[in-house]
């Protein structure tokens, strides 16, 4: 039997744990007991209380009463309690949910105790740092040992962030949904929840908030029914008086205490439209298929802003608009986007089998005298990453041989000197898995060997046609008789965009030398073509409808790169920033993910060594920088550091520019490492398995042949579960001029690939 030591503060906790918690009862077999902790953060009883009384919580064990209110203050209280509980109880491993200070403060004590952390609803981001519970959640996602995600969207997050080995369960709030809401007849109500100190700590906000609110309510023949959150109404009273709950009927806003859970579901369900900041009450408002107006700049539930279910409403002044669109959304719960109402059993089983086998050797166990911090990442990629594998280490005498063991099952390998220093005998075939991962995914030929360069800096290293760093992680798990998950591979299309349009988007003058230039030239078409699209016609460079719709259609998220900097021939040729900007926006408006393309001239200054041109054009660029993929893939591991010290957290740039294939020996995203300074860095790199260029410029294939070589690359991925990445660009995919015919090509490559 293992113990699990949950921890509580905050309503959307206290309906989390009663998901799990009846799973836990319902399944003994599965030898998991529970301690529960409540710290108090909630200290109101409506708040509190009332959830376990009408969910059947059990009792928690230990509840405290906080006497700290400032929150540096409140969080040392509640570490220094937690400590003290866990000391007591000694649990086998520490749950934790959501984002709030208590959620953060029970996953550093777990830390510090090094006990097993499980973080229920991990890799969810709302992007604003702004808000203490995106703080929260990334520092609580650091220092998990187990990442419950409740979404692909939440695991995709966790691995740009170079996070690995999530476990995708559905979302335990939807369980809870499924579990005790029932269907009721609608009436003419809107429901309202309103806490966020975004929100509700100016009195001036929140009376904007209630006047737009229910002015818009009057004005549809609707009342409003508003659970008042202890914090709000204390705002509220500051800002009406005693005769608050008055003013709030004049504006048809009807008042009422907290309610409990099963109550809530109750008004979301009979209620026309939800109102709300909070994270949980949208996902409820989707359980409940009921169409919901977020009052927040943004949300860590994109998915229901995808599907129409919700729409974010930043300032009161957008309130009227988007309500008179929203109540009349359809929300369509056939897709069981958060799962079937079962994420508790899900992850109930997960748990019983990682705790439980912790103690029957059903980890890796890694012995040797000294392992260096090559050997350690070494053992981090083949384990975590490549085989989403636990492993330990153990200290041994013998420091000339590693030696792993699983289930009882030992391979001893003699360590090849890389692996402790810059020495390397030009042998490939004498690698034992350990540096396989050293020579191959740290990138040993760019950093340590001045090979052969091109005229672009960028090294032709060698040709490497499979994942060979994931080939050895594979027969390995096979010689130690670990069983690997067939069914990780993934698919992600990549498109760059270096030149937005073909003729629009040019200014007046260029547009007429242009026209000039093709009539004189006697270039017709191009003249005709050019006319067209100053009259209306569509840009032949304009693929993204084509590209939104091909993605779409195949269950695809799209990300692209947007190059956005000064025009400087004969390399960075794109349009006008406004151009570009404009653009993204469009895009972005559908889904997609954008992100920065460091210019020719930007990497130039990477490649010096002063960052200042790296650094100028990132700050030009309105967008997410943290992501990237350097214009001509100028990017290696000579550079990486110089990534991270602009900011940069994934680089979507290693792969081959004259070839097809596996240039880190990789085909899922893994951690860089700094083979000069040997440490690991805050850099995820996701290779590129393909690119159109090369397949057409360097390669020369015709479309067939272009076709049947991704053919070949994609059975490498799949066979061993990666992630396969191609990389093509708007203008590739247009059928225009040297492109012609290769948006079939695209469109096979896609079917191949998903």
């Amino acid at each position: 039997m293992k113990k699990v030591l949950t921890i509580l503060g905050a309503r959307p906790q206290f309906i989390k744990a009663a998901a799990l918690s009846r799973a836990i009862a319902n399944n003994p077999g599965l030898g998991i007991a529970q301690d529960i902790l409540h710290t108090g953060q909630h200290y109101d009883e409506s708040l509190s209380q009332v959830f376990f009384d009408s969910l059947s919580i059990p009792k928690p064990r230990w509840q405290f009463i906080l006497d700290s209110s400032d929150r540096p203050s409140r969080m040392e209280e509640m570490k220094s309690k937690i400590s003290e509980c866990v000391d007591e109880s000694r649990p086998d491993a520490i749950l934790v949910y959501g984002d709030t200070d208590s959620t953060l403060a029970g996953a550093q004590v777990a830390h510090e105790k090094g006990i097993t952390l499980v973080h229920v609803e991990a890799g969810l981001r709302s992007f604003d740092l702004d808000m203490p519970e995106e703080v929260n959640r990334i520092e609580t996602d650091k220092l998990s040992d187990i990442l419950i995600a409740p979404t692909a969207t939440a695991i995709k997050n966790l691995e740009n962030e170079g996070i690995f080995g999530g476990f995708l369960t559905g979302d335990i709030m939807h369980d809870n949904a499924v579990h005790f809401s029932q269907s009721s007849e609608s009436t003419d109500t809107v429901l309202l929840t309103m806490h966020r100190p975004s929100n509700v700590d100016d009195g001036s906000r929140v009376r904007r908030w209630l006047e737009s609110i229910g002015n818009w309510a009057k004005s549809k023949g609707l009342r409003v029914v508003f659970p008042v959150h202890p914090r709000t109404k204390n705002t509220i009273e500051k800002e009406w008086g005693d005769d608050w709950k008055l003013a709030l009927s004049k504006l048809h806003i009807d008042a009422i205490a907290p309610v409990g859970y099963v109550e809530l579901l109750g008004l979301i369900n009979s209620s026309k439209l939800v109102v709300t900041d909070s994270g949980g009450v949208q996902k409820e408002s989707y359980s409940c298929a009921t169409p919901a107006v977020v009052i927040r700049h943004n949300t860590e539930w994109v998915e229901l802003l995808e599907i129409g279910c919700t729409v974010l409403c930043p300032e009161p002044e957008d309130f009227s608009d988007l309500a008179e669109a929203q109540i009349s959304s359809k929300v369509d719960t056939s897709t069981q986007l958060y799962g079937d109402g079962k994420a508790s059993e899900s992850i109930l089983e997960m748990l019983s089998e990682r705790l439980n086998s912790s103690q029957n050797g059903q980890v890796v166990t890694l012995n040797h005298s000294n392992p260096s911090p090559r050997i350690e990442y070494a053992a981090k990629i083949l384990f975590n990453v490549c085989l989403d594998v636990e492993y330990k280490w153990e200290e041994v005498v013998d420091k000339d041989k590693l030696i792993c063991e699983y289930n009882g099952v030992v391979k001893e390998f003699s360590l090849h000197p890389i692996c402790f220093s810059d020495e390397f005998e030009e042998r490939l075939e004498s690698l034992d898995p350990f540096s396989t991962v050293i020579f191959y995914a740290g990138m040993w030929s760019d950093v340590m060997v001045k090979g052969e360069l091109d005229e672009h800096n960028r090294f032709v290293g060698i040709e490497i046609a499979t994942p060979v760093v994931e080939i050895t992680a594979r027969q390995l798990a096979k010689d130690l008789g670990i069983e690997v998950d067939a069914n990780t591979y993934k698919y992600e299309p990549t498109i760059d965009v270096d030149v937005a349009y073909a003729f629009k988007g040019r200014g007046v003058v260029h547009t007429g030398l242009a026209l000039v230039r093709d009539f004189f030239t006697f270039k017709w078409a191009k003249f005709s073509e050019r006319i067209g699209v100053l009259f209306g016609g569509r840009d032949p460079y304009d693929t993204y409808e084509y590209l939104d719709e091909l993605h779409s259609r195949n269950g695809l998220q799209t990300r692209a790169f947007f190059l956005n900097a000064p025009f400087s021939k004969p390399y960075d040729v794109g349009l006008s920033f406004t151009v570009v900007e404009a653009l993204r926006n469009r895009v972005e408006a559908w889904g997609w993910r954008t992100n920065w393309h460091p210019s020719y001239s930007a990497m130039t200054s990477i490649h010096s060594g002063k960052l200042e041109g790296f650094k100028k054009e990132a700050l030009r660029f309105n967008g997410n920088i943290s992501s990237v993929r350097a214009h001509f893939l100028r990017s290696d591991a000579r550079h990486w550091s110089s990534l991270v010290d602009c900011g940069i957290e994934n680089d979507y740039s290693i792969g081959y520019a004259s070839s097809i294939g596996f240039k880190s020996g990789m085909c899922r995203p893994f951690p860089a490492f700094d083979l000069k300074r040997n440490v690991e860095l805050p850099l995820t790199i996701h290779p590129v398995v393909v690119m159109d260029s090369t397949l057409k410029s360097y390669l020369h294939c015709d479309a067939d042949e272009a076709i049947e070589k991704v053919r070949m690359l994609n059975s490498e991925v799949r066979k061993v579960g990666g992630t396969m990445i191609t990389l093509f660009h708007n203008t590739s995919v247009s059928d225009y001029a040297e492109w012609e015919g290769w948006r079939r090509v695209y469109e096979e490559i896609v079917e191949i690939c998903t």
